[in-house]
């Protein structure tokens, strides 16, 4: 019986079954390579096609490659040398694949993080201002407000109309801040709620 076995896209052998049981002994080849007979039309798994010659026990169980087409034509090539006193052994399996999405895997983190720190500069945020800060809240507030209740946008005139009526209500009689600071965080927060609240409602919510 004359077996070749495939590996690393190339064909090698023939090998005897003696062979084989000393490949699969010494890790060279393992139960899930494929092999196919002399006269095979398609490649097999090794334990399955030499069950009936070869015990399991000398079957392991590392990962395998898919199946390779068929090559019966083509003229086998020599495999290179385990060492230099087991000419003939076909080479290990590389074991590229796990590394591989790992590394994807690694590179994805960095990408993914700096995408949500240029989507996030793009939000408006109020600064540390305590001024602002106020304004933007008020302004947050009456522009979800506002779009819910089917207001038309307003253009920033009114905008600050509408924060400057914030900052003449009662709640604010008593304001000793700066009061162009609150206005132009009113504007910001308002255009924030309005964007918010329109949102939410394309998305359903």
């Amino acid at each position: 019986m004359q077996i070749f076995i495939h590996r690393d896209d190339q064909e090698f052998g023939p090998y005897s079954v003696d062979q084989i049981k000393e490949f699969l002994t010494d890790g060279s080849v393992n139960g899930e390579d494929y092999c196919r007979v002399d006269g095979d039309a398609e490649w097999s798994m090794v334990s399955r096609r030499l069950a009936m010659v070869i015990p399991a026990r000398y079957f392991t169980t590392a990962p395998s490659v898919a199946p390779p087409r068929s090559t019966q034509n083509e003229p086998a090539a020599n495999p290179p040398t385990a060492s230099s006193e087991s000419p003939g052994v076909a080479p290990a399996k590389k074991k590229w694949g796990c590394l591989k999405i790992g590394c994807v895997g690694l590179l994805a983190i960095p990408v993914l993080f700096i995408g949500l720190l240029v989507i996030g500069s793009m939000m408006p945020r109020p600064p540390t201002d305590p001024d602002w800060d106020k304004g933007w809240n008020d302004g947050l507030i009456q522009g979800g407000a506002d779009y819910r209740a089917g207001e038309a946008p307003p253009s920033d005139e009114v905008t600050a109309q509408y924060a400057r009526g914030d900052l003449n209500s009662e709640e604010y009689k008593n304001f000793a801040g700066n009061r162009q600071t609150f206005i132009e965080g009113y504007e910001s927060g308002y255009s924030q709620g309005w964007n918010n609240s329109k949102t939410a409602n394309v998305n359903g919510n």
